[in-house]
């Protein structure tokens, strides 16, 4: 009887320890979380809208980044904690594919997850190296809110020089909310290329996007500008922005239907008004 109610007692504080892998767990970058919004795969192609193919060229350089941070995460996981205590999760190294492109095939990464307290924020440190032993280099570090708010850092440079990717950027950095569901959250990403400006993207739910680099939306030649864009399920949309005209910051709205041909423009000189604002379907 003595070491029945011994173990009654026993049991729920180990099971806790088990129990909050979930906690750690969520912590951790993941494509639900990250993912880019879906429409902005199926984007309608062959129409005049000239922002389209910004549009796809914005989400096509962010998201190979994306799904680095993404795999990283997955990985993890899928992957028992070689320590665990009430504060403290250690994960042994493991192996990922490295990116596309890359003159290796796979890297090593491990990583540390810690919180004061329980239902306090999570701070997670991953390193990376080319092999089990080392040497390790910091790759990716963040802090996770239980209420769905958090920040990342993924520092690019260290894995393009481990795995040979041929990668141009510096650090990628990310800030989140997770919302009440994936149509609410909210995700902001910046990072600079080692040449040229900062370049800007955020994703709103699955239908919004937006973005800040330089782009043709007059078809006379890219200029800076920044764009956020609303798609509806079936392809159309509506996008309003601004971009550099000489020395001035000219607004413009565009949008466009489900085949991807303009139905209403306005935005000055070079972005002439066209169409009819009440054919948007936004």
């Amino acid at each position: 009887m003595l070491l029945t109610a011994l173990f009654a007692c026993e049991n729920p504080i180990s099971n806790a320890v088990f129990e909050a892998d979930s906690d750690f767990a969520a912590a951790l970058p993941g494509a639900v979380r990250l993912g880019l919004p879906a429409r902005l795969r199926d984007l309608p192609e062959g129409g005049d809208e000239l922002l389209l193919p910004e549009a796809r060229a914005a989400a096509g350089e962010i998201e190979p980044l994306v799904t680095a941070v993404v795999a990283l995460g997955e990985v993890l996981r899928t992957t028992d904690p070689a320590e665990r205590s009430p504060t403290h999760r250690l994960f042994a190294p493991r192996t990922l594919t490295a990116p596309a492109g890359s003159s290796v095939p796979t890297y090593w990464i491990r990583a540390d997850l810690t919180r004061a307290a329980e239902d306090a924020d999570i701070d997670w440190t991953v390193e990376a190296a080319g092999s089990a032993d080392g040497p390790w280099t910091r790759l990716a570090w963040g802090q996770h809110a239980p209420d769905g708010l958090g920040e990342l850092t993924w520092d690019a440079p260290v894995l393009s020089a481990l795995v040979g990717d041929g990668g141009t950027y510096e650090a990628l950095t990310v800030t989140y909310d997770e919302g009440a569901s994936r149509d609410e959250r909210t995700v902001e990403l910046e990072f600079p290329p080692t040449l040229g400006p900062a370049t800007f993207y955020a994703f709103v739910g699955e239908s919004g996007f937006g973005f800040s680099r330089p782009m043709d939306l007059t078809g006379e030649g890219p200029t800076p500008a920044g764009v956020t864009l609303v798609v509806l399920p079936d392809g159309a949309g509506r996008a309003e922005g601004a971009r550099l005209q000489g020395l001035e910051e000219v607004p413009f709205t565009t949008c466009w239907d489900s085949a991807g041909v303009r139905v209403y423009g306005s935005g000055g000189a070079g972005f002439p008004a066209s169409g009819d604002a009440g054919a948007c379907a936004l």
